[in-house]
């Protein structure tokens, strides 16, 4: 690699403690690319290495090894930005055992100020879990609110628009009413939506429309959700990630830091190999959610926002 090298780590299940004989090997990595190639409009933001090991099913190996390199702009906005892995890098800290391979004077200066890239603003690790909520039917109370929508949609008049009949109907965490800024023509218009399980649709979409709508949605939840409460159908790696991601948030809006190995990394491997009842997780992932929400916004460990222009004077700094 040609590239100014500024770290590189061992990552995921090896970093987190909930790798298993069969887990391959995950590297990322920050470089810093030169300041030609960024005024020439030639500078990479991500580059990839990978050595493959597949067995005869066509899948990677415990031997296979993948390697991410991030270029160090993108890691400071990455980081500003809540995103999940560059808080994993973030934290995984200069020991060797972790796995860290490589450290310099630059890397270690980003560790003694990351204080300054950490803020309440973690939309990304709460987005994720909210995903899998989205995806499984957690706690069921998703299911129950489309159901409750239908009921009260099939009351009125099939050709009527919503917006007759929008300020009827009560708004709760998973159906709520809301604005967006659109473009109609090239120009800027505001248009209401009534919001359905992250899905929006026009309030001035007819009774009739909208009940065909989530008929469709509802006939391809309620299978989900069915099989998710029989244990099928479920992926279990994800759901482990979405543990793993509130665990970690948890412990940042607690004690300003996250650990790695991570203390639950025990229970994790279980969640991932699917050894825990479906409903005992369902109610576990939700409850654990809603607290993890409420921490980070009572923390007083995290700002409400990153020190933008510190890090933005720190980046000047170091490519001039």
């Amino acid at each position: 690699m040609d590239k100014k090298v500024i770290f590189k780590t061992k990552f995921g299940s090896h970093l987190y403690g909930t790798n298993t004989p069969n887990s391959d090997l995950d590297y990322k990595g920050i470089f810093m690319e030169s300041l030609d190639n960024i005024v020439l409009n030639r500078a990479s933001k991500t580059m990839f290495e990978n050595v493959e090991n597949k067995n005869e099913s066509g899948r990677n190996t415990n031997e296979a090894v993948d390697c991410e390199w991030i270029e160090l702009r993108k890691f400071i906005d990455d980081c500003i930005g809540g995103q999940t892995y560059a808080l994993d890098m973030l934290f995984s800290g200069s020991n060797k055992e972790l796995g860290i391979e490589i450290a310099n004077d630059i890397w270690f200066d980003i560790v003694r100020n990351r204080d300054k890239l950490l803020s309440k603003d973690v939309k990304p690790y709460i987005g994720y879990c909210r995903q899998q909520a989205t995806k499984y039917g957690l706690k069921g109370s998703r299911l129950g609110e489309l159901i409750r929508l239908l009921e009260w949609l099939k009351t009125l008049p099939p050709q009527s628009q919503l917006i007759e009949h929008i300020d009827l109907f009560v708004q709760s965490e998973f159906v709520w009413r809301e604005q967006k800024e659109i473009l109609v023509g090239g120009k800027p218009l505001k248009q209401d939506f009534l919001v359905v399980l992250e899905k929006r649709f026009p309030i001035n979409l007819i009774v009739k429309r909208m009940i065909e709508s989530l008929d469709s949605i509802f006939a391809k939840y309620g299978s989900r959700a069915k099989e998710a409460e029989q244990n099928n159908g479920i992926d279990w790696k994800a759901i482990s990630h979405a543990f793993r991601c509130m665990f970690q948030l948890k412990e940042l809006a607690q004690t300003g830091q996250i650990v790695f190995p991570l203390k639950d990394a025990e229970f994790l491997k279980e969640v991932k190999m699917g050894k825990i009842d479906w409903k005992i997780c369902n109610e576990q992932l939700y409850e654990l959610m809603e607290e993890t929400i409420k921490d980070v916004e009572f923390s007083n460990m995290l700002p409400d926002k990153v020190d933008r222009e510190f890090w933005d004077k720190w980046i000047i700094n170091k490519y001039l």
